[in-house]
Formats: structure tokens, C-alpha cells, sequence
């Protein structure tokens, strides 16, 4: 109940503040004409007082619509809006076009909670009075609570012609604007709202935050200032008008901007950031060396903001790499001083490994393992940079000692134990190993290393010639990623041999090789499909494609061979089936 009376008070307030005239929602004189009316007939709709039954229809007759229309406001005022609105139906059977009367119906539906009804009531309204302000701000406010924002905007754009000074009105409007997704239209209202008061901070925040959301940065940008001519010495301001310089690639200014803001407030570790950050996309070592040394000299900066640093660089590297030299030098400069710090082993071993410097990548590992075996994210990684070398013997000398520290092994050593087992021809214990993981499989597991499980798994079962379940594990992986081009090219390619359904294998074909055009072994799958379907013509062009790509696959030579057959041309059947020989 309290919502709802929340909810019908907060539209009454919406349209009321809309026109701040009054604090009444009707005009002057019918408010004069209540205070009248209670002083000489007393209302039917009185607290304890059973209403009176009219003598007869002509003394119905008698009584105006302006009686009527009184007795239905008073009765509004006690809350009793169904005898208000029974007396407004009287005003409105007489003329049904009553403007006053509509609109006091609407508010009267409002109290009941019933806004398709009071939508209605004030649309009649509008219609009867389009320049009545009110009428038209309760229509707006009642097509916005019911999500109508498009019919809403059009209302408040209405009033906002009509009364073009009215900032709640214009407020109103822009709301309407971003809840219908018009940013743009949005936008243009604010800065409209802007020319009344130049210096609102409100108005420029919202007018910021829709430039940025548009990417219209140049524009932000000016607004960013007129901000910080307001608040001079706010910090955030500040970064993120350097920030949108790096936008439209203009760095000098944000460096000149950071290194300011780091100079003024040394504390100010977003600024250190954002420069350092700079100086390591320009991709000039020794200025970001400099910067580095200014920020590591501070008295405030501890051992662990340090790291943290590193850490947010080397994060970064992991979507552009241009950022793992940097995050290496941090790492390298507190190790330095820190050498067997283990957040600091491991994240530098982590980062040699990405630059494929994998045996110092292992020495470091192999320290942090001497003064702390339990350290899993060591394991894993140390196992992991055998796997990048194809030393699966390694692999699997790695996991058995750490099987020794470890209980259970983590899902990702187990992975990559069954991964080793299958590149070593170790089908049947492959096979075991990848199930138990299964059931350490949880909500929690990374979709990478899950798909790489099922991956590895319906790889070995094909081994096993257990095609099932081969099929159900490149299903599981395009489960969770249905755009993977591997298993739809492994599995379209095993419907084909099989004789499965082949418009199916060839829907996957075709989005593998739109994945990857130029992928020989892609190109191959797709024209096989081609051919088992006895379409020879695309078949044919595919492989040749293919065999272009990959010169080398006796099996490309071999389906061409299959392919020219079909088409009747034996000259060039018997040369491709000698090259799949050779």
C-alpha cells in the first residue's frame, strides 16, 4: 500500500512541480468556490453523513454542472475518489468535453492507482484546452510513469513551447529524451537549460556525461573546463580532461596535465598512472625509466603500491602489448630490491614466459617453488611453459611433483596433464584424466580452460574412434562458445564422414571458414562437405583453394582427386591421386 501511495503522490508532485503557480493542481476560482460551497450545502460525501437521494430529475436538473463539479473536488479533497469521480461523470454526461472536469477525473483515477483511465480522462482534457499548461503537464507525467517516454517528450516538448522558460519543463523533457535512448535529443536540451544559468554545475555534469557517452569529446572537453573553472583544484576533473586529450590524440596535453596534477598532489596515484601509461604507449624507454624513478623516490609510496602497479601494467599487457616491457621494468627494479618477494618472482616468471623467454620464465618459477611449494599459480605456469615448448615429457614430470605438494590438482593442472597424455599417444590415460576433471568443473571455472577441457577431450576420443563422444564434446564447446572455429570445422568434417547430417556440417563449415578465409585445413572441410552433398562444382573450388594454402596435404590432393572423379575428368583425378601419394 505504501508503494502505491508513494507512487500516485510522486506523479501528483511531477505534474504539480512542472508549474510552480500554486500549490493546487485547479484554478483559483473553483478553489474559492469550495470554501463557498461548504459554508451552504453541506457535501454528500461527509465524514459519518449517508449521501441524499435527489427528490426528483428536475431538481437534478437544477443543480449546475459547477455544483457538481465543487461537490466532486471536495469529495477528491477527503479522499473519497469514487464519490468524486460519480460526481464528475454528472459534470462530464453533460458535456463530455468538460475540461476542468476531465482533468479532475484524471487526478481522481491517479488516487485509485488506475492510470490507463486517468491517461484517458486527461487526453479529453488536453484536447479540450491544448494551451492549458496543467492539462498537458498531468498527460506528460502520466505517459512517463507508464514508460510512454517517447509520447512523453512529445508532451513536455509541447509545454516547453509554451512556457519556454520553464526549467522543470526542460529537465522533464531531457528526462523523457534518455529514457527513450535519444542521448542526442537529450543533449540538446541540456545545453538549451545551459544558457539560462552557464555555471550549473548540475546542468554541466549532465551535459559531460551525455558528450562522453555520445563520444563527442572535443565537445567534452570545452565542457570539462567550464567545470574545473568552477572547482580548480578537483583532482578527478582534472584526470579525465587529460584522459579525453589522449581521445582525440592530442598526449602532449594530457602529459602536461598529469604531470602537473602529479607534481601538485604527489598522493595522487590515478595521475602516476595515466603517466606512466603515456610514456609507455610512446614507446620511449628512457622517459618512462624517468618517470618511474620520480614516482619510486616518493617517501609516501610503499612496497605494495609498487606491486600493485606492476600489476595493473602488466594486466593491461594482456590486451595490448605494448605494456609488457614497462610492466617488466617495474618488476625488475623491485625485485632488485625485494629478490624473493613471490608476488614479484611469479609475475616477472609470468611475463618472461609471454615474451617466450620461457627458461628464465622457469628459473624464476623454480625459485618461488623453493620458498613456497604450495604456491599453485607457480605449478601452473611452470607446467604451462613446458606445454609452450611441445616438452610434454616435462609437462608431466612437472605435474607429478606437484601432485606430490597438491590435493587435489587444480583444474587447469589437470587440463594440461590430459592435454600432455593426448600429444604423447596416451589416448586411454588421456581419457581418464580429462573425465575426472569434469567433475571439478564448477560455475566458477574459466570458459577458456573449459573449452579447452572439452576441446582435448573430443581430440582424444576421435583417437579412440569413439565418435559418440567425440560429437558431444565439440557440442560441449560450442555450448559455451558457439562461434568456435575448431570444433565447427572438427565437426562438421566428422558429420561428413560419417554421412550426419550434412546441412548441419555445412552450416558449421561455412561459419569456420568465415571465421578463418584462408585456413587450408578450414577450406578443406568445407569442400568435402561440398562433395558429400554431390555439389562437385563448389567442392572443387574450395579444395583448389586449399591445396594453394597448404601445398603440402596429401589429404587436400586426395579429395581433389575424389572430386575430379565425380566431375568425370580422369586426367586430373589420377594426377592428384599420385600427388596424395607422394
Amino acid at each position: 500500500m505504501m508503494d502505491r501511495c508513494f507512487r500516485k503522490g510522486a506523479l501528483n508532485i511531477l505534474a504539480m512541480t512542472i508549474f510552480r503557480r500554486s500549490p493546487s493542481l485547479c484554478c483559483v476560482p473553483i478553489v474559492m468556490l469550495i470554501l463557498l460551497y461548504r459554508l451552504i450545502v453541506p457535501s454528500r460525501c461527509a465524514f459519518g453523513a449517508e449521501p441524499e437521494k435527489p427528490a426528483s430529475n428536475a431538481a437534478v436538473e437544477s443543480i449546475s454542472t459547477r455544483d457538481y463539479l465543487v461537490e466532486g473536488l471536495l469529495c477528491a479533497a477527503k479522499g473519497d475518489y469514487q464519490s468524486a469521480l460519480e460526481a464528475y461523470g454528472l459534470v462530464l454526461a453533460r458535456e463530455p468535453h468538460a475540461g476542468a472536469a476531465s482533468y479532475a477525473s484524471a487526478q481522481a483515477w491517479i488516487g485509485l492507482d488506475q492510470l490507463d483511465s486517468a491517461r484517458h480522462y486527461s487526453s479529453i482534457a488536453v484536447e479540450s484546452d491544448p494551451s492549458n499548461k496543467y492539462y498537458r503537464g498531468m498527460l506528460a507525467a502520466i505517459y512517463h510513469e507508464q514508460k510512454s517516454y517517447e509520447l512523453a517528450a512529445r508532451e513536455f516538448q509541447t509545454l516547453s513551447e509554451l512556457d519556454p522558460s520553464n526549467i522543470t519543463v526542460l529537465y522533464s523533457l531531457a528526462q523523457s529524451y534518455l529514457s527513450a535512448g535519444e542521448g542526442g535529443k537529450a543533449l540538446k536540451v541540456y545545453l538549451r537549460i545551459l544558457r539560462f544559468d552557464p555555471s550549473d554545475e548540475r546542468t554541466l555534469s549532465r551535459i559531460l556525461w551525455l558528450e562522453l557517452k555520445l563520444h563527442q569529446y572535443r565537445e567534452a572537453i570545452a565542457t570539462l573546463r567550464s567545470l574545473i573553472r568552477q572547482v580548480p583544484d578537483n583532482q578527478k576533473l582534472r584526470l579525465t580532461l587529460g584522459e579525453l586529450y589522449l581521445q582525440i590524440d592530442e598526449p602532449q596535453k594530457a602529459i602536461e596535465i598529469f604531470e602537473a596534477l602529479a607534481r601538485d598532489h604527489p598522493a595522487f596515484l590515478p595521475a602516476w598512472v595515466d603517466l606512466l601509461g603515456v610514456r609507455a604507449e610512446q614507446g620511449d624507454p628512457l622517459r618512462f625509466q624517468e618517470c618511474l624513478n620520480r614516482y619510486y623516490s616518493l617517501d609516501h609510496v610503499t612496497l605494495n603500491q609498487k606491486i600493485e602497479l606492476a600489476r595493473l601494467f602488466m594486466i593491461r599487457s594482456e590486451l595490448d602489448g605494448i605494456y609488457t616491457a614497462p610492466a617488466l621494468v617495474m618488476l625488475e627494479r623491485i625485485a632488485s630490491e625485494e629478490p624473493d618477494n613471490l608476488n614479484v618472482l611469479l609475475m616477472r616468471a609470468m611475463l618472461y614466459s609471454r615474451q617466450e623467454r620461457y627458461q628464465e620464465a622457469r628459473e624464476g618459477l623454480t625459485r618461488v617453488l623453493e620458498l613456497d611449494s604450495s604456491k599453485v599459480h607457480a605449478w601452473e605456469e611452470l607446467a604451462s611453459s613446458y606445454m609452450a615448448g611441445n616438452q610434454y615429457h616435462h609437462v608431466l614430470y612437472t605435474i607429478r611433483k606437484a601432485r606430490e605438494v597438491l590435493n587435489p590438482l587444480t583444474l587447469r593442472l589437470q587440463v594440461l596433464d590430459g592435454y600432455a597424455l593426448f600429444r604423447s599417444g596416451l589416448y586411454e590415460e588421456a581419457s581418464r584424466v580429462l573425465n575426472d576433471a569434469l567433475g571439478f568443473v564448477n560455475k566458477e571455472s574459466r570458459q577458456w580452460l573449459l573449452i579447452q577441457l572439452h576441446m582435448t577431450r573430443a581430440m582424444n576420443y576421435e583417437k579412440l574412434m569413439d565418435m559418440d563422444k567425440s560429437r558431444q564434446a565439440y557440442i560441449a564447446v560450442l555450448d559455451i562458445d558457439p562461434e568456435n572455429p575448431l570444433a565447427l570445422n572438427n565437426l562438421a568434417y566428422m558429420m561428413a564422414e560419417s554421412g550426419g547430417d550434412l546441412d548441419k556440417a555445412l552450416e558449421y563449415a561455412l561459419k569456420a571458414v568465415a571465421e578463418e578465409p584462408d585456413n587450408p585445413v578450414f577450406l578443406d572441410t568445407l569442400g568435402w562437405v561440398y562433395a558429400q552433398r554431390g555439389e562437385y562444382d563448389n567442392a572443387k573450388g574450395y579444395l583448389e583453394k586449399a591445396v594453394q594454402q597448404k601445398p603440402d596435404e596429401p589429404e587436400i590432393y586426395q579429395h581433389l582427386s575424389e572430386v575430379y572423379k565425380a566431375l568425370g575428368d580422369e586426367e586430373k583425378a589420377e594426377a592428384y591421386r599420385q600427388k596424395a601419394g607422394e
